[in-house]
């Protein structure tokens, strides 16, 4: 027998009709965006991409509802969107990620091949950047708030044990790519993992939005964990790029000698990630899920089994 489910009521609102406005009004946003002025400001741009992790943090929630195909194809339709999106974030993170570097570079030698470096770099951040084709970006963003519309339209959201099961889906793919990460020593792992961690943090803070204080710890560490993990990234983006653009233009023992920067910078990066890791991550699912029951639905008893439209 499942058990009586005491939904938490939110000014008359269940937590499924509240992530449903949420997403909505971030879906309205994104679309906004795409035609405002100030459009291909990287601030702006910055805000759209943070728009598309909600989304897809949000799409996670409600995994147990969603056939698995239903679900691949929104996933494909932000991540298009995004991907319109990327690159005039890379230009920026590219002279960040430099300017760290030299202000921790210890070595003569390194540094002035780092300086040699940013020459190009100021090319790069300065020549004409080809116009985002926002229309592109405003398509797939419509389809998705269409697919949002119709789901809550065809199967409403009675019962809010569906995003409890989302969120603990989340935190079990996110749990196992930080054990793949450090198991494989592939550093496109932790790209991987920070992506499933962005996922859980923007579930969280949907959570804390309705007024679930009790999240905020997690939010804090995995935001951490999410910086960490992206300056990570950015030091892959950095490496990519010198390597590609740069090479003819400078010696091996120049590049070397970034690559060791470089590497030194992400083992301390993923020492860090890994402590956070440790910590975060050291429950099984199971436990996890338990738990976030108790703090989100108030449960009296723990359903020993749900019905799922996977199935």
């Amino acid at each position: 027998m499942t058990a009586v489910v005491e939904i938490i009521q939110l000014n008359d609102r269940s937590l499924s009709q509240a992530l449903y406005d949420s997403t909505l009004e971030l879906l309205n946003e994104a679309i906004q965006r795409t035609t405002s002025k100030d459009a291909h400001s990287i601030e702006s741009v910055h805000r759209e991409l943070v728009i598309m992790k909600k989304l897809r943090g949000h799409q996670q929630l409600i995994r147990p509802l969603i056939p698995e195909r239903s679900l691949g194809y929104a996933n494909q339709r932000i991540k298009k969107a995004a991907n319109l999106l990327s690159g005039q974030r890379d230009k920026d993170v590219l002279m960040k990620t430099h300017l760290k570097l030299v202000k921790k570079s210890k070595n003569k030698k390194t540094t002035k091949s780092l300086n040699a470096l940013e020459v190009h770099l100021d090319e790069v951040r300065v020549e004409d950047t080809p116009r985002i084709a926002w229309s592109k970006v405003r398509s797939p963003i419509k389809v998705e708030q269409a697919f949002w519309t119709r789901q809550f339209e065809k199967r409403p959201l009675k019962a809010d044990d569906y995003l409890i099961q989302g969120l603990a889906s989340t935190y079990e793919k996110a749990r196992n790519r930080f054990k793949s990460a450090y198991k494989d020593k592939d550093r496109n792992r932790y790209h991987d993992w920070r992506k499933w961690t962005k996922y859980l943090m923007c579930q969280f803070e949907f959570f804390s939005d309705q007024g679930e204080r009790k999240h905020r710890k997690h939010i804090k560490a995995l935001t951490q964990l999410g910086k960490f993990l992206g300056n990570h990234q950015d030091l892959q983006i950095y490496r990519k790029y010198i390597h590609q653009v740069s090479a003819h233009d400078f010696s091996s023992d120049q590049l070397a000698r970034c690559d060791v920067l470089i590497r030194q910078n992400e083992k301390a990066l993923e020492s860090k990630c890994k402590k956070i890791g440790n910590q975060w991550f050291r429950e099984k699912p199971s436990q996890f899920e338990k738990r976030m029951w108790k703090k989100c639905l108030s449960k009296k008893e723990i359903p020993a089994s749900m019905p799922s439209f996977n199935k």
